[in-house]
């Protein structure tokens, strides 16, 4: 994935589930410079090592978690595509995110909200418990696994879809 890059950084707080954290990869000549524009730009912290335990913990323990939410987002996908009046293009799917439409004419998701139970409306956001719908542009609603949802959390948005 990374071959060609002389340099890549990734965030350990997003899939694998640290409470904060990224690492930055590169040669040690890349690495001298992004420290000191680190510290000329005020970035750092005093005892970082309790953050680095919890990145290295996640990298440890929590490779298999990002297979069960990739998992756990093509079912969501596969359900997406089955309910009329919305749509996904299931192979434009490669992580844990996705985005469905809403087609033309078809209900809602604000007028859903409105006729199901444990359903909160926000600006440009619907949450069902610890689901949230994010609507990215007009009718296009953005959804991330993670973590924190399960199976039992998709086949719930399902059914009130």
């Amino acid at each position: 994935l990374v071959k060609d890059a002389d340099s890549v950084t990734f965030c350990l707080s997003k899939g694998l589930a640290a409470p904060i954290g990224s690492i930055i990869c590169g040669s040690e000549k890349f690495i001298y410079h992004a420290r000191r524009i680190r510290k000329a730009l005020g970035g750092g912290m005093r005892q970082a090592g309790i953050i680095a335990s919890a990145g290295m913990y996640s990298l440890d323990n929590m490779l298999d978690q990002i297979r069960e939410d990739h998992k756990n987002t093509t079912r969501l996908a596969k359900g997406i595509n089955e309910i009329e009046g919305l749509s996904i293009d299931r192979e434009s799917i490669k992580s844990n995110i996705l985005y469905f439409d809403i087609e033309k004419g078809a209900k809602r998701c604000e007028e859903l909200a409105r006729q199901t139970k444990n359903i909160t409306v926000y600006p440009f956001q619907i949450a069902l418990d610890n689901i949230r719908f994010f609507e990215s542009r007009p009718g296009r609603f953005r959804l991330v696994t993670h973590y924190g949802i399960t199976r039992d959390d998709i086949e719930k948005t399902l059914e009130v879809l």
